[in-house]
């Protein structure tokens, strides 16, 4: 078992800001043209999946310009503000384009103060199977860049204090696009009803895509009837309700998870839970997307180990927040750490959150199962209690409200309303 000391960091200066900039789309080389989800080196800047924080009066929002043109045409608009978007992708080596970063910064841009670089990416971010050091590359490429012309956009927690700690004086900002994504999903999201009736489960887990981590959890759960789990890419499913059924019928079509999935099936199911389903049980067993540190290549299928672990997370750690689940976390470590350096408050409380800081995955899993087994084994009348204590009901009513405290500084230009990737489920 791998235990690591932590250190807390306070996360006021990650709030996410607008930016009041025209983005030049750049084009015309080579190295703009590949997709962000490349697994060979690329700076994905063209094809960008959601667009970037900006927040614009009286101003284009973009300008397409070719490469060999963008000098003079920067000469010609000295008065604006423009940003570079460069997409920081999911994967740390794809964004490695040897010298070409540190070329075209100061060939291009160094003598131009009004343009920015602005790198972001609020969605997925993984380890890398090659351990490249993404953050010292940007780092050394951008040395004598202005550093307050440098703008960090990313969902990473971890990566921000790197940042911080590599880049310092550079702008750095926390974005996740699923705080949106619920919000915009769910049209009734503040106005949701939890009800003080005893409820039948003391947990419940949400599983669709198939992972060994979603196998390990659910194999715990199938031995009690106090835990409520659907894992929809193996069969199983909640109860007979629209929303549960809509998702059967999905998944009997498309037996292969990754088979193209449409984002508007997506965005009414997935984040939308039915009253009888979220007042049904007491604690939240959330299995993140990663866990063993693994991913599978899109064009390929094959699984690749990676070497860096990420704590990122998606909306499946955000609807505890939203349906006021306390939440024990099947995901990469430091999570805990990383939500609560966002201002959100977890639950050593109710659980034994070392886990959180157990790098070998192998040792957390097992520090989850037994307590994920002593939440199962408790009797439902303690979950009750427990659930309505003082101190358990003010830790998650700090955690909805301070959700919608940042949904408003991210919910820049309806971002989850333009999505163009797929989305895990």
């Amino acid at each position: 078992m791998t235990w690591i000391s932590t250190k807390f960091i306070k996360m006021d200066q990650y709030n996410c800001k607008t930016l009041p900039f025209t983005y030049l789309n750049v084009y015309g080389h080579e190295t703009f043209d590949k997709d962000m989800w490349s697994e060979s080196n690329a700076l994905p800047i063209t094809k960008l999946p959601v667009t970037f924080p900006i927040n614009l009066e009286n101003q284009t929002p973009s300008v397409k310009i070719k490469i060999t043109e963008l000098k003079s045409f920067l000469s010609r608009h000295s008065d604006e503000l423009f940003a570079i978007p460069i997409v920081y992708s999911p994967y740390p080596s794809s964004n490695n384009v040897g010298s070409w970063l540190k070329e075209f910064s100061s060939n291009y841009l160094l003598k131009f103060k009004n343009v920015h670089l602005v790198f972001y990416n609020g969605s997925d971010l993984y380890g890398d199977r090659n351990n490249f050091d993404r953050e010292q590359y940007i780092a050394d490429s951008l040395i004598h860049f202005p550093k307050d012309r440098i703008h960090f956009y990313l969902c990473n927690v971890e990566l921000l204090n790197l940042l911080n700690s590599k880049m310092p004086g550079v702008n750095l900002n926390f974005f996740n696009i699923y705080f949106s994504q619920i919000a915009d999903t769910n049209t009734e999201i503040k106005n949701l009803k939890y009800k003080t009736e005893q409820r039948k489960y003391n947990v419940i887990s949400l599983n669709s895509r198939i992972a060994k981590h979603r196998d390990d959890i659910v194999s715990v759960l199938e031995n009690y009837d106090t835990a409520l789990y659907s894992y929809r890419y193996r069969g199983k499913f909640l109860e007979n309700t629209k929303w549960d059924n809509d998702l059967r019928k999905y998944v009997g079509n498309h037996h292969e998870y990754y088979q193209p999935q449409p984002h508007s099936l997506m965005r009414q199911h997935q984040n939308i839970i039915p009253d009888s389903i979220y007042n049904n049980a007491y604690f939240y067993i959330c299995t993140e997307t990663d866990f063993y540190n693994e991913y599978v290549g899109k064009e390929t299928n094959h699984k690749f180990k990676t070497k860096k672990t990420l704590s990122w997370f998606t909306e499946k750690t955000l609807k505890s927040f939203v349906y006021k689940w306390p939440m024990i976390i099947v995901g990469n470590p430091y999570t805990l750490r990383a939500l609560r350096n966002i201002g959100f408050k977890t639950f050593p409380i109710l659980f034994d959150e070392g886990y959180d800081i157990i790098e070998d995955p192998e040792s957390r899993m097992l520090h989850i199962k037994k307590e994920i087994t002593k939440l199962c084994e408790m009797p439902t009348t303690k979950a009750h209690q427990l659930y309505h204590s003082d101190a358990v009901q003010e830790t998650l009513e700090h955690n909805r409200n301070h959700f919608f405290k940042l949904l408003d500084t991210m919910d820049i230009n309806k971002i989850s309303k333009t999505l163009q990737s797929q989305y895990r489920v």
